[in-house]
């Protein structure tokens, strides 16, 4: 059955729009602009006239499914101007505002959307509090409908048909928001729907179209890391564009309805070690031939590099070789898991978890990581708000909660009480001595089973009960 079935007047409209757009297709041609030719001698090169660079929508198609991260003619390409018949266009146009209807402002002939398309007449742009970044922009039909034609030459008129009919009935604008993360994987993760963990190539040339490529972003901030895509969903996809406040008509969300947070924890707590964010950007996907997959948070960041690092002078092309040790290789299983759990836990084991995560920063100064782990124990062991002896008690439930058996546990009591005490000693002024590191590592390790524990098992309610309670060996 049709999508648009007891929609007979939206049906129609679309089925028009549909034919229309065939029609222009066939008559439509892209202008790239003006191109120099160059002609290459021996070691010399001569350039000679500038010619108009127009190419037919089987071209178009071409460069886009041949693109990679560094075609320098698929930005002209995305750029490119829509050439159709005078009579063609404005059947186009009328067209589209069929289908349009009460979107299109009759006075100024625009149409408000959420998608940033090149030339819009007026664009907005917003970071919401769920990692998310929506926009929302006022195109003239014939701006818009340029858009459309270049995404069916590409794509398919039956594709640009059905969007516009989705998002007439309400459907939301789909896209995917992107961060970098200093993650080396032996093989992409799908640990929920709508989360995907996409490893990134070891060498310049393989970098995949989709990544910014913009100035001040090299390769190097891509290699061997990964890319953390979250489905996301912006509603309304299309609004009159006579609003208030343009900045606000769109909202969104994370469509698996976990945040990044979680996400960076919950990778961390498997992989133990601090996996950390870098930039982000919004992707397209099928619409960034006419979408702008704009920066979303940060500078490019170059996070890590377990290895070496050659560009090659006569090709350009920068390549990574890794350390051994380098690569990753999680469970999908055990990080849909932490997910789930941290998302439902409670305030205090999440800021243990972000100040444990915290406390494994490579590059941070070993007092500050002393004490996030101390503010980690605490939020982990004290969630009754005890103040009587805190070193002792966190110590005591410390090695109750996570030792097996009397060995195990007095050792577990010692280092806590040992990480306590620095982080308490260096509070007040104290300094760093030999060996801090080694007992850091061992009480982060602690601190991370007790939180995983509290995340597979829910928080203690009784801590004297697990102590006095606790069965004979």
């Amino acid at each position: 059955m049709s999508p648009l079935a007891g929609i007979p007047n939206l049906t129609t409209a679309i089925e028009h729009l549909r034919s229309t757009l065939r029609g222009a297709l066939k008559a439509a041609s892209f202008d790239l602009g003006r191109t120099i030719i160059s002609y290459r001698g021996g070691s010399t090169t001569t350039y000679g006239e500038c010619v108009d660079d127009i190419i037919s929508p089987g071209d178009l198609r071409e460069i886009y499914e041949r693109a990679t991260w560094h075609d320098d003619l698929w930005p002209k390409a995305r750029m490119a101007r829509v050439r159709i018949p005078a009579v063609l266009k404005t059947d186009l146009a009328d067209s589209l505002r069929a289908v349009l209807g009460a979107y299109v402002d009759p006075a100024s002939d625009c149409v408000g959307h959420a998608l940033p398309v090149p030339g819009s007449r007026r664009g907005a742009s917003r970071a919401l509090p769920n990692d998310l970044f929506v926009q929302a922009a006022v195109s003239s039909i014939g701006r818009f409908s340029e858009a459309l034609t270049k995404d069916a030459a590409i794509l398919g008129v039956d594709h640009v048909a059905n969007l516009l009919a989705d998002w007439i009935r309400g459907e939301p604008l789909r896209y995917r928001t992107c961060r970098v993360a200093a993650l080396s994987l032996d093989r992409p993760l799908s640990p929920i729907c709508g989360i995907d963990i996409i490893p990134l190539p070891l060498s310049s040339d393989a970098l995949p179209r989709g990544l910014p490529s913009r100035s001040g972003i090299l390769p190097e901030a891509y290699l061997g890391q990964s890319v953390v895509q979250v489905e996301s969903h912006a509603t309304p996809a299309l609004f009159h564009p006579d609003v208030p406040d343009l900045g606000r008509v769109v909202t969104g969300q994370l469509s698996p309805g976990v945040s990044f947070d979680t996400i960076w924890a919950a990778l961390s707590l498997e992989c133990d070690a601090h996996i950390a964010q870098g930039f982000g950007w919004s992707d397209h996907g099928d619409l960034s031939a006419i979408a702008t997959d704009g920066m979303t948070s940060g500078r490019p960041s170059y996070l890590s590099f377990s290895g070496q690092r050659l560009t090659m002078e006569e090709t350009g092309i920068t390549s990574l070789e890794r350390s051994g040790g380098a690569v990753r290789s999680p469970s999908e299983t055990k990080i849909a898991d932490l997910l789930s759990a941290l998302e439902k836990t409670d305030a205090r084991t999440r800021l243990s978890t972000a100040r444990w995560k915290k406390s494994m920063l490579p590059l941070g100064d070993l007092p500050d990581r002393f004490i996030d782990l101390r503010i980690a124990l605490e939020a982990l062991m004290l969630p009754d708000g005890t103040n009587q002896q805190l070193s002792y008690t966190v110590a005591v439930r410390g090695a109750w909660f996570m030792g097996e058996d009397a060995a195990t546990r007095r050792k577990a009591w010692k280092t806590l009480r040992d990480a306590y005490g620095v982080a308490s000693n260096l509070v007040h002024g104290g300094k760093v001595k030999p060996g801090y590191e080694d007992l850091l590592e061992d009480a982060r390790s602690l601190c991370r089973k007790g939180i995983l524990r509290i995340l597979e098992e829910g928080q203690v309610r009784d801590w004297d009960g697990l102590i006095l309670d606790a069965p004979d060996e």
